[in-house]
């Protein structure tokens, strides 16, 4: 007992004055001013809807929408079959134990986000070294799709943590052990099967598919291309224990399927859950079919520039940096072999999604930690071992490079954004606030970087760690300032305006006065959670047939250019319906409004 309290007191005393800015950081960065701009349309006011649905009714098993459904006007909500249903049971239980509210909603994507950065630092200190975890999870926590998926409830940081897991898991399965079979831990084995059948209750198949195809990749590749580390597969697969794992992937994912199947019913579109999620959602998204999220297969190269900037401009160098981060030794040898599978889950990922027909930022963030371990394992070679003048002069030259294309970047999205709008400022949808806002925030970033690479040209190690600092700090602002004066805009001026109009039709929707969200397209889910009625939404035009039967009154809410361009030429053409009264949400031009028709029974 005695030997087990200094083990656990000596390793609380490895972690030191890093981990604490580590986490300060990270507190900052995912859950500072969590709570306050409403919810994000479009997926995360969904899931967040649908959550709230299941805390408020009870039913824990289909996800539901507060709205009728197509052509059955006597159901107040429908079934939403889109995704998995971890994404909406994360924001349920938070709303359970702190309340409805846009915070409770969120905590469960910013643990997913400080957890899969715990994961990074361990697994980067356990198979590089302490400095190496630390600056490869402050590289995970500061790229900017880590900090947008912390703050808003998706699919796609809790995959991202499940399949870190997993893969680390792996990982650790591969290593040779001293211990006999019966000594061995089956820790790792058990976190890999939990983790992949966590990741399928989040994302789908995929879950299953992207850790196992990340394996049988890394086996072919490592018997191709270093030959001289030989994996013991045999080893592998016994300490995998497949049966075992396929009962527990049964076990965590079947019962919840089985049980919405035998719910039935069917979404606002009329389908089947398995119509919808199965086919639809699966299949059909891979093949294509989903063709508003097509893109070339390039698209994702231009997606993680972005996703991963500033830290995206060093990868490059961090690919190469196998060829003199290891030199010799059991733990170099340990080292390289954990960058080359590293580099295996990266291109996997990578590839794998560009081979799909749907292509969006956030299918690859997976990749992400990979990404991040290997960023890191290089800035600790850059930052603090410079011994070996030969291979720092090289790895110092790439780091420059990475800095100017930084620069680069950074300078190219301040000219797109200062003159873009001004070659057709008619035709521009972006309100001038935040116009301004992205102006002052491009501004700061070509500023930041500008001083990073300056300072990488004196080539001395001090100057290179205030650098590497410049551009953590100047991720931290970017989020200090989106975090403030963003947030102010989103919800006066982007979210605010429909979101309000939304509340105030419930005053008449109390009286029964039946509310329709005319051809708001894209969908503004996050109406339905602020509202405490079923909408009906409808985009067939003309719009006056098809209002509800029976009823001498009528909400309607859309937007000003849908009331200029198809409402009003309606209503003037008849005589049945007319406007009782008109309240007007945001910009003239852009805004929203809400029409209050009334029946005309004198015709």
């Amino acid at each position: 007992m005695n030997q087990t309290a200094k083990h656990i007191d000596d390793k609380i005393k490895q972690f030191g004055a890093g981990e604490l800015l580590l986490l300060l950081l990270c507190l900052f960065l995912f859950f500072w001013r969590l709570g306050i701009p409403p919810l994000f349309d479009l997926d995360e006011a969904l899931y967040v809807s649908c959550a709230r649905q299941m805390v408020l009714r009870g039913d824990m098993v289909t996800p539901r929408l507060n709205s009728h459904p197509l052509g059955r006007p006597n159901e107040v909500t429908s079934p939403f079959y889109e995704k998995p249903i971890m994404v909406y049971w994360a924001p349920a239980f938070s709303m359970k134990i702190f309340g409805i509210s846009e915070l409770a909603a969120r905590i469960p994507s910013a643990m997913a986000a400080l957890l899969t950065t715990l994961i990074v630092y361990l697994a980067g200190r356990r198979w590089f070294s302490r400095n190496a975890g630390l600056f490869a999870a402050a590289v995970y926590a500061s790229c900017p799709m880590t900090i947008a998926d912390a703050r808003q409830m998706t699919t796609d940081g809790l995959l991202t943590l499940w399949f870190s897991l997993a893969m680390f898991s792996f990982w650790e399965i591969t290593q040779p052990s001293k211990n006999t079979p019966a000594q061995q831990s089956v820790l790792p084995t058990l976190l890999f099967w939990i983790s992949c059948g966590l990741a399928m209750l989040s994302k789908g198949v995929v879950g299953i598919l992207l850790p196992s195809i990340v394996i049988i990749i890394y086996g072919i590749a490592n018997h191709k291309l270093n030959p001289e580390y030989k994996l013991d597969w045999q080893h592998i697969i016994s300490r995998l224990k497949i049966p075992i794992g396929i009962l527990i992937l049964i076990a965590l994912v079947l019962p919840w399927h089985i049980l919405i199947w035998k719910a039935g019913g069917h979404d606002a579109q009329g389908r089947t859950f398995v119509q919808e999620y199965l086919l639809r959602q699966h299949i059909g998204r891979f093949r294509g079919l989903d063709t508003v999220h097509n893109a070339p297969s390039y698209t994702f190269f231009a997606y993680f520039l972005i996703g991963f900037f500033p830290w995206s401009c060093f990868t490059s160098a961090a690919f190469k940096a196998s060829k003199y981060l290891y030199s010799g030794g059991d733990e170099s040898i340990s080292g390289r072999k954990f960058h080359f599978f590293l580099l295996v889950w990266f291109w996997t990922i990578f590839i794998f999604f560009s081979l799909g027909a749907a292509k969006l930022p956030t299918y690859i963030v997976p990749l992400y930690p990979a990404a991040a371990l290997m960023v890191g394992k290089w800035a600790e070679m850059i930052l603090l071992n410079q011994k070996e003048q030969s291979l720092f002069q090289n790895a110092l030259k790439l780091a420059r490079q990475g800095g100017f294309a930084v620069v680069i970047c950074s300078l190219l999205l301040s000219i797109a954004v200062f003159f873009a709008p001004r070659l057709t400022p008619a035709a521009s949808p972006i309100p001038n606030s935040v116009l301004s806002l992205i102006q002052i925030l491009t501004m700061l970033l070509l500023f930041c970087s500008s001083i990073a690479w300056l300072l990488s040209l004196f080539g001395k190690a001090p100057m290179l760690r205030i650098a590497a600092l410049v551009h953590v700090l100047m991720i931290t602002a970017l989020t200090g300032i989106g975090c403030t004066y963003g947030y102010t805009i989103a919800k006066s001026e982007i979210m605010g305006p429909y979101q309000r109009l939304a509340k105030l039709a419930g005053n008449d929707a109390a009286l029964g006065v039946p509310v329709v969200y005319y051809h708001i397209i894209p969908r503004r889910p996050s109406m339905l959670f602020y509202s405490e009625y079923s909408p009906f939404e409808m985009k067939d035009y003309p719009l006056l047939p098809s209002l509800p039967s029976g009823s001498l009154d009528c909400d309607v809410i859309t937007s000003c250019s849908v009331y200029r361009e198809l409402l009003l030429p309606e209503l003037s053409k008849q005589i049945k319906w007319e406007v009782n009264s008109i309240s007007n949400d945001g910009d003239p031009d852009k805004g929203w409004v809400l029409l209050h028709l009334k029946r005309n029974n004198s015709n």
